[in-house]
């Protein structure tokens, strides 16, 4: 199941966290030595566990700041920037994200802002994990799919 569903995703990081995205510890470490978020253990007995609260919010609020002025055609996407864009529409992760930043936004808008963004990625190699990705999308929910209605 998809972490921003039913409106639990609150901000990036609720994706960032899900193990449907990627290995949590590995983003997590990443991140701590970046400094946005610092590490620390926590835990009784066998049960330990790592909490990584964030140090300095700001590189959010700068993303989704940068990612708005995208969306709404105020900036060019940096081949980054559209490559996160796209990934986020792979995952139907841009409109439960962005909610507050896209308010007022219509659905065709936003298809288009993302289809012009995506025109940033010139690299072959990007491109193709792209479709790759997407195609794993649509598998894992076609197997999903035939996983619960199949008697």
């Amino acid at each position: 199941m998809k972490p921003w569903r039913n409106g639990r995703a609150k901000r990036l990081t609720d994706v960032l966290w899900s193990e449907w995205f990627g290995k949590r510890q590995d983003v997590a470490q990443r991140l701590v030595a970046e400094g946005v978020l610092e590490e620390s253990g926590g835990g009784f007995r066998l049960f330990s566990r790592n909490q990584f609260p964030t140090r300095d919010g700001m590189p959010e609020l700068q993303l989704r700041g940068r990612l708005e002025q995208i969306l709404r055609g105020q900036a060019q996407p940096t081949e980054q920037d559209a490559t996160l864009i796209m990934l986020l529409n792979i995952y139907d992760a841009i409109r439960p994200l962005l909610k507050e930043e896209l308010r007022g936004m219509r659905r065709t808008e936003r298809k288009q802002a993302i289809e012009n963004a995506s025109a940033s990625v010139t690299s072959p190699e990007i491109a193709q994990t792209l479709k790759a990705a997407k195609k794993c999308v649509e598998m894992a929910a076609v197997g999903a799919t035939m996983t619960v209605f199949t008697p």
